[in-house]
C-alpha cells in the first residue's frame, strides 16, 4: 500500500507555497539571483520498525522510548518547470523546533539524497545506493532554521519528483537518546523548504571528440583522452561522463572511480581516463563496453552538449579451466589395472569464466604414489604396485581448447587424485601330500602365510574338499567345508583321510581349497590356492564268493568245470580295482574226488562209488598293483555239489496202471552208458519217457516237486528227430539293480548250424527266487543277492549266475575321471567304481553239450551300478502350492512332444552316442528344453550352473505365481532373471545369507534334491522302503531327508552304495536324467517322453 499526504493537506501546502511565491517559476529579485520554490507535497516519519508516523512534528534520532528505538524523517518536493534555466543553487532548509540527547552523545543530522520517490508503510524511503549530501553537528546544529546545501543531487534530477531522507544518531547504550524535531507540514509554521537559485541556459556546447581504445580481457585500457570539438566557440571547462557499461571508469592514476554523472576538469580530460571491463568480459563473448562524454562550460553543467559515445573493444583471452581433487572409490589390493574414465575426474571441472563452447580433457598425469598411471584414449589406467595398500594418488592436468583473439592459447589447471587400495591378503602357501589308499595322511598339508601379509593375515578359509574328509592335526576334529581356521592350526599341517577305496590312479580326485583372511568375516580375502593329495593304490584282495554246482551221479566220471563259471560270482576287490583280471591259481582239499586246474577248466573226477557231499577249494588271484608296482593279491572259495547214488529201478508188474510217486521202470530197462542220478524230481513241462517203459494210461507228476538250487546238466542228452547239436543262450547283463528286468533268449543249434529261438519254449528255472525269477526267459530282480538263471530244452541245458545288488547312481564326473557308458537312468558313473573286466562283463553266452560246461563271455563297459526305474507311478505327483496342476505339466510336454514327433530337423548331439544318458538327453533336446553347444556336442558330462537347472525347470513345469519377496542383489542383469524370480516368489530357490544367488555357480547334488523336493508332494510319492537307502555321507547336509525320501521314490541315487555325495557338483546329464525320473512318477507323462526314445 502507498501513502501519500490528503488531499486537504496538499491543498494547504499549495496555500503556504502561494504566501510566498505567486507561481512556481523563479521571482525577479533586484541584485540577486533568480530563485524558485518546489512545492512540499509529503513528509513523515518511520520508527524503527519502519511504521509510517503522521504528526505536526517529525521526529530524528535515538528515542528514549525503548519500544520505538530510534526515527527516521523524509521529505519530498514536486520540482517546478525551469524552461530556459538551470539551477546553479539547491538549499534545503529546515526549521529545527528542539534537540535533546545524553550526555555522552554527539547529536548530529544528516541529509541524503532520496531515490525513492514512492513510499510505502513498513519501507523507510532509502535505497542502498543513497548517497549522504550534508551533515550538521556542533553549533551548526541549533534550534531555528537550518540550511543544508543540496545542489548536486538537485542538479541530477531529471524527473519532477525530489526526495529526501534525514537520519541521526541510532548507535547508543540502552536508554541513551538523541532526538530532534522539526516542523512537519501538518504543522503549518515553518514547514521545510528547498530553495532554488536559478541562471539562464548558456550557449550549447558541440560534443567532444574521444580517443578509440582497445585492450585486453580483464585488463585495463591506456589513459583514453577527451578534448573539446574543434569547432567548439565555448569554452569547455568540464566534462561529464555517464552511462558508462560493461566496466568502471577511472582517472587517469587508475584509482580513483569515476561515478555516472561525474564532471571532470579540462585538464582531467586531457590527461585521460582508464577504463576496466568487467571480470572475464569480451567482445567475443557478446559483452558491450562504453561510456557517454558531454562538454560543459562549467562544473554545474552549463552550456551541456550532446553525448559523444565511447566505444572500448575488449578482446578475448583464453581463462584457465576450473577443477577440484578428486577421491575415488577405493579398490582392493593387487586388483590389477583399474580404468578411470576422463568423465570421472573432469566431473567438477568446467572450462573460464566466459568460456563457453570450449572441450575440456585430461593432457597428463604424474606424481604418482602406490602403482603406475598411463593415458589410454579416454580413461586413465592405474595399476596398483605389487601387494601395496593404503592411499593411492596421481595429478591430472585439465586443459581446455581456448583461444585469445582467435588465436589457439590452451590453458592448464592441475589437481590430485586420491582412492584407498584396501588391504586384500595374498594367496597362502601349501604343501601338498601324499598317502595311500583308506589311510590317512600323515605330513604335508602345511598352510602358511604369504610372505608379503606378514602378521595381517589371521585366518585361513577351507573350502571345496573334494575326495575325502579333512581333519586338524590330530586326525580327529573334522574341518567342515567353507570354516575358518586359525593361523597356527594350519602351520601345524592338516590330515586328509581319503574316501573308502579311493585312490588317483583309479581317476579319483582328492584336493581342497585354501584362502587367507584377515579375520573371520572374510575381510580382504584372498584367491584360493588348491592343497592336493595324491593317493596311491593298494590292492585290495579279491571277493572270492563259495559255489554251489549242480550235483553229480555216483561214478559219473570226470567233470569238467569252467574257470569262468566259477569267477563269474567273484570281483577284484571293495571299489576302485578297475582293470584288473581274476584267475585261479590253484584247487585243492577235494572232498568226494580229486580235482585238478587244467588252462580254463577245471577237471573234478568223483571217488569210485562215492555218494555224498563234495567240494573242493580254489584260489582267485587278482593282477592288481600298489603304487605303480605289481602286487598280486589272492582269496578263497569252495565250490560245493552232492554226488548222488543211481537208484535201481525195481519193475512193479500190475495188470492195470498205477500211479506211483515217481515213474515205474519196465521190468527190463533199457541201459543207459551212464546212469543218470536223480535226487530230486526235476519238473519239466514234458515227463521224458524211460526206455521202453510199462504202458500206463497217464504219466502221474511227482506230487510236490522240489526244484533243485541248479539245473542239473543231462549227461548224455536225448537226441529228437531234430537232430540239435547244442543248446545257446544270452543274457545283455548280469549284473542287475533291485527292480530291473532283462530279457535272456535260448536257441538251439542244428547239424545244419542254423539256429532256432526256442526262448518260450525252454524251460527256465531260477537257483535262488528270493534273489530274482526268471518266466519264459524274463528275468525279474527282487532283492541283493546271487542266482543261477538256468535253461532246458530237449536234453540241453545251460546256467549263468546272476548278481543283483542295490540301486545306486553313478558319482559325479569329477576332473580327471571318465564316464561309462549305459542303459539305465542313472546319474553318471566313474571309471573308479567299475570292478575288473570279468565282474563288470555283463554279457553272457553259454553253450552246453555233453557233459561239460563252457561259458564264453563278451565283456561289454556297462556301468556296474544301473540306475533304477522309478518306482510305480501316481498322479497328481507335484506340489500343488507351487506347481498349478499336473495335467498343465502333462500338457506342456504333451504339446512339445508333438512338435518334435512332427520335426523332421531333430539332431542328435554329436557326443551323445553310447553314453549311458544318450536317450534321457535325447528326449530334452527333442523337446526344445535344453539345446547343444555351436559345435554339435552336448557335453553332458559339464558341470552344470544354479541359473541352468532353474531356467529348465521353469521350462519343464508351470510354477505358480507366489508371493515370497525376492532380495537377490546379483541377478539385476542376468540371463536367467526371470526364471530366477519367479522361481524365488514361488518359494522353490532360496538365495544365500548375504543376498546373493550366485547365477553361474555350479549346483551340487543336494541342492538339485532341495528344490526337486519343493515341485514334488513327497507325501504322494509312493516309496520303496524295503530296501532303506543308507547313505553314510549325509550326517553334514542340510537336505538329508529329502535325499532319501527321493532315492525311495526312485527321483535319485547314490555315487555308490553307501555314498550320496551331497556336495558333488552335478553334471549336465545328471540333472537331466533326476528331472527325467521326478516327471516319469506320472505314468502319463512317462509314456509321452517313452514315445520320444524311439
Amino acid at each position: 500500500m502507498h501513502f501519500c499526504k490528503s488531499t486537504k493537506r496538499f491543498t494547504y501546502a499549495l496555500t503556504a507555497v502561494s504566501l510566498i511565491f505567486s507561481s512556481a517559476i523563479s521571482v525577479a529579485d533586484a541584485g540577486a539571483a533568480p530563485t524558485a520554490q518546489p512545492k512540499l507535497i509529503q513528509d513523515g516519519t518511520w520508527s524503527k520498525s519502519d511504521t509510517w508516523m503522521d504528526a505536526p512534528e517529525n521526529y530524528v534520532g535515538r528515542s528514549s522510548d525503548t519500544v520505538l528505538g530510534y526515527y527516521r524523517s523524509a521529505i519530498q518536493f514536486e520540482m517546478p518547470e525551469l524552461t530556459g534555466k538551470v539551477v546553479t543553487k539547491a538549499t534545503l532548509r529546515i526549521h529545527i523546533s528542539s534537540i535533546g540527547y545524553s550526555y555522552n552523545l554527539n547529536p548530529f543530522l544528516t541529509v541524503y539524497g532520496s531515490t525513492a520517490d514512492v513510499w510505502s508503510n513498513g519501507a523507510f524511503p532509502l535505497n542502498p545506493t543513497d548517497q549522504p549530501l550534508n551533515t550538521k553537528t556542533g553549533s551548526d546544529l541549533q534550534v531555528g532554521w537550518v540550511d543544508f546545501d543540496v545542489t548536486h543531487f538537485v542538479q541530477q534530477q531529471t524527473d519532477d519528483i525530489v526526495s529526501f531522507a534525514l537520519l541521526a544518531n541510532e548507535e547508543g547504550n540502552p536508554g541513551d537518546y538523541s532526538e530532534i524535531t522539526y516542523s512537519a507540514d501538518d504543522n503549518g509554521v515553518d514547514i521545510p523548504q528547498l530553495i532554488l537559485e536559478t541562471a539562464a541556459l548558456p550557449a550549447v556546447s558541440k560534443m567532444p571528440e574521444v580517443a578509440a581504445v582497445t585492450t585486453e580481457e580483464d585488463i585495463p585500457t591506456s589513459n583514453i583522452t577527451i578534448t573539446s570539438n574543434p569547432q567548439d566557440s565555448t569554452v569547455v571547462t568540464h566534462y561529464q561522463v555517464m552511462n558508462i557499461i560493461g566496466g568502471k571508469l577511472y582517472h587517469s592514476d587508475g584509482v580513483t572511480e569515476l561515478f555516472d554523472g561525474t564532471f571532470i576538469t579540462a585538464a582531467e580530460a586531457s590527461d585521460g581516463v582508464r577504463f576496466v571491463p568487467m571480470a572475464n568480459a569480451n567482445n567475443a563473448a557478446g559483452d558491450t563496453f562504453s561510456f557517454d562524454v558531454k562538454a560543459a562550460q562549467s562544473a554545474t553543467g552549463d552550456g551541456l552538449s550532446d553525448a559523444t559515445r565511447a566505444v572500448v573493444h575488449v578482446t578475448e583471452v583464453n581463462d584457465a579451466p576450473t577443477a577440484q581433487d578428486q577421491t575415488l572409490s577405493s579398490i582392493s589390493e593387487d586388483s590389477g589395472e583399474r580404468t578411470i574414465p576422463f568423465a570421472e575426474l573432469l566431473a567438477h571441472a568446467s572450462a573460464g569464466p566466459n568460456e563457453n563452447g570450449q572441450h575440456l580433457t585430461i593432457s597428463s598425469v604424474s606424481s604418482i604414489a602406490g602403482g603406475a598411471v598411463r593415458l589410454d584414449g579416454t580413461n586413465v589406467i592405474f595399476t596398483p604396485q605389487p601387494d601395496f595398500n593404503g592411499t593411492a594418488s596421481f595429478s591430472f592436468t585439465v586443459t581446455d581448447d581456448g583461444t585469445s583473439d582467435g588465436v589457439s592459447v590452451p590453458q592448464s589447471v592441475v589437481k590430485q587424485a586420491f582412492f584407498g587400495v584396501n588391504s586384500v591378503a595374498d594367496v597362502p602357501n601349501v604343501t601338498d601330500a601324499l598317502t595311500e589308499e583308506d589311510k590317512q595322511s600323515f605330513d604335508g598339508l602345511i598352510l602358511t602365510r604369504n610372505q608379503v601379509d606378514g602378521t595381517d593375515v589371521s585366518y585361513f578359509r577351507i573350502s571345496n574338499i573334494i575326495g575325502g574328509t579333512l581333519y586338524k592335526n590330530d586326525g580327529v576334529m573334522e574341518i567342515r567345508d567353507g570354516q575358518f581356521i586359525s593361523v597356527a592350526d594350519g602351520e601345524a599341517g592338516l590330515k586328509f583321510t581319503p574316501n573308502l577305496y579311493a585312490n588317483s590312479p583309479s581317476g579319483d580326485h582328492f584336493s581342497f581349497d585354501v584362502q587367507s583372511s584377515l579375520d573371520m568375516a572374510g575381510t580382504g580375502i584372498s584367491e584360493p590356492n588348491q592343497a592336493r593329495i595324491t593317493v596311491s593304490e593298494v590292492n585290495n584282495s579279491p571277493i572270492a564268493v563259495n559255489d554251489t554246482l549242480p550235483s553229480l551221479s555216483a561214478n559219473a566220471g570226470a567233470q569238467s568245470i569252467a574257470v569262468d563259471e566259477l569267477l563269474a560270482n567273484d570281483t577284484a576287490g571293495p571299489v576302485n580295482e578297475s582293470l584288473q583280471h581274476l584267475s585261479i591259481a590253484s584247487v585243492e582239499n577235494a572232498q568226494g574226488g580229486t580235482v585238478v586246474l587244467d588252462g580254463s577248466v577245471v577237471l573234478f573226477t568223483p571217488n569210485l562209488d562215492y555218494q555224498g557231499p563234495a567240494s573242493f577249494d580254489y584260489t582267485v588271484i587278482d593282477n592288481g598293483t600298489t603304487n605303480g608296482a605289481l602286487d598280486v593279491k589272492n582269496s578263497t572259495a569252495t565250490a560245493s555239489f552232492s554226488i548222488n547214488s543211481v537208484p535201481t529201478p525195481d519193475p512193479v508188474p500190475t495188470p492195470d496202471p498205477v500211479p506211483t510217486p515217481d515213474p515205474v521202470p519196465t521190468p527190463d530197462p533199457v541201459p543207459t552208458p551212464d546212469p543218470v542220478p536223480t535226487p530230486d524230481p526235476v519238473p519239466t513241462p514234458d515227463p521224458v519217457p524211460t526206455p521202453d517203459p510199462v504202458p500206463t494210461p497217464d504219466p502221474v507228476p511227482t506230487p510236490d516237486p522240489v526244484p533243485t538250487p541248479d539245473p542239473v546238466p543231462t549227461p548224455d542228452p536225448v537226441q529228437t528227430d531234430d537232430n540239435y547239436t547244442e543248446l545257446r543262450a544270452s543274457i545283455k547283463n548280469r549284473k542287475m539293480l533291485v527292480g530291473g528286468t532283462e530279457r535272456a533268449t535260448a536257441s538251439v543249434v542244428k547239424s545244419d548250424s542254423s539256429e532256432i529261438d526256442v526262448s518260450e519254449k525252454a524251460t527256465w528255472t531260477s537257483s535262488n527266487t528270493n534273489v530274482a525269477t526268471v518266466n519264459q526267459g524274463e528275468i525279474r530282480a527282487l532283492s541283493e543277492g546271487n542266482t543261477v538263471i538256468s535253461a532246458t530244452y530237449s536234453g540241453y541245458s545251460f546256467n549263468v549266475p546272476i548278481t543283483v545288488t542295490a540301486v545306486t547312481a553313478p558319482a559325479p564326473n569329477n576332473a580327471g575321471s571318465d564316464s561309462s557308458s549305459s542303459s539305465g537312468s542313472g546319474s553318471g558313473h566313474r571309471n573308479s567304481d567299475h570292478s575288473s573286466d570279468d565282474s563288470s562283463s555283463n554279457t553272457a553266452t553259454s553253450a552246453v553239450s555233453s557233459s561239460s560246461v563252457t561259458v564264453s563271455k563278451e565283456p561289454v563297459a556297462v556301468p556296474e551300478e544301473l540306475v533304477t526305474e522309478p518306482t510305480v507311478p501316481v498322479q497328481d505327483i507335484f506340489n500343488s502350492n507351487v506347481v498349478v496342476a499336473d495335467n498343465k505339466v502333462l500338457q506342456n510336454i504333451k504339446s512339445k512332444a508333438e512338435s518334435a514327433l512332427n520335426s523332421s530337423t531333430n539332431v542328435k548331439p554329436s557326443d551323445l552316442q553310447g553314453h549311458w544318458a544318450e536317450k534321457t538327453v535325447d528326449t530334452f533336446s527333442k523337446l526344445g528344453i535344453v539345446n547343444g553347444y555351436k559345435d554339435g556336442s552336448f557335453r553332458p558330462d559339464g558341470e552344470i550352473t544354479r541359473a541352468e537347472f532353474s531356467t529348465i525347470i521353469s521350462r519343464i513345469f508351470d510354477i505358480s505365481v507366489g508371493n515370497q519377496p525376492v532380495v537377490l542383489n546379483d541377478i539385476g542383469d542376468h540371463w536367467a532373471q526371470d526364471a530366477i524370480t519367479k522361481l524365488t516368489t514361488a518359494g522353490v530357490l532360496n538365495g544365500y545369507e548375504d543376498g546373493t544367488f550366485r547365477p553361474d555357480q555350479t549346483i551340487v547334488r543336494q541342492e538339485m534334491a532341495a528344490i526337486l523336493a519343493r515341485i514334488l508332494d513327497l507325501d504322494r510319492l509312493k516309496k520303496d522302503t524295503s530296501n532303506e537307502k543308507s547313505f553314510t555321507d549325509l550326517s553334514t547336509s542340510f537336505a538329508a531327508d529329502t535325499i532319501k525320501q527321493l532315492a525311495q521314490a526312485g527321483v535319485l541315487s547314490g555315487i555308490s552304495t553307501s555314498q550320496f555325495g551331497p556336495k558333488y557338483h552335478a553334471s549336465r546329464a545328471e540333472a537331466l536324467t533326476a528331472i527325467y525320473n521326478a516327471l516319469s512318477l506320472n505314468s502319463e507323462i512317462k509314456t509321452v517322453l517313452e514315445s520320444l526314445e524311439q
